[in-house]
């Protein structure tokens, strides 16, 4: 295996050279989303898939927002219509999204770690936490809005 270290877009990497790509909780904090959803297109083969997380935080006021922001230096929030847009735009074509992490659990998690910025949670809370919110969303079913968003997009 080879560990590569740089942006997508400065390690020039093979056109049409990759299965699969995945991104989990990143493309929030990119400045030149488009330029990297292009390059995405470029290295995935024809058929290939791009595996995104991205934060939407739809459930949560402006305040609390703006202070996500700052604090994790955050340049976008996600719906799942703008998501699909700007993934289309670059080549890719969204074939499933869906909203998750939707209960008041999870919400009630997320508020105290942008609140508590410093609190450092030890391994018995975080699975207590974990439990808790997995257990509520199991419950939701069909989610219209969440803190999060799943998506996975085809190159055509």
């Amino acid at each position: 295996m080879e560990y590569l270290c740089g942006t997508v877009e400065s390690l020039n990497l093979p056109a049409s050279g990759f299965d699969y790509v995945f991104s989990f909780c990143v493309l929030e904090h990119i400045p030149n989303l488009e330029e990297v959803l292009e390059e995405l297109h470029r290295i995935v083969k024809p058929g290939g898939e791009v595996h995104v997380t991205v934060d939407a935080l739809n459930n949560i006021h402006d305040q609390v927002l703006e202070r996500h922001r700052e604090l994790f230096s955050v340049h976008r929030y996600f719906r799942t219509e703008t998501l699909a847009k700007l993934f289309s735009r670059g080549g890719l074509e969204v074939f499933h999204q869906q909203y998750f992490l939707a209960g008041d659990c999870a919400r009630k998690e997320i508020l105290d770690s942008i609140n508590e910025s410093h609190r450092v949670w030890s391994r018995h809370a975080k699975r207590k936490g974990y439990a808790r919110v997995a257990s509520e969303e199991e419950k939701l079913g069909n989610l219209r809005n969440g803190l999060m968003i799943l998506a996975r997009a085809r190159r055509l």
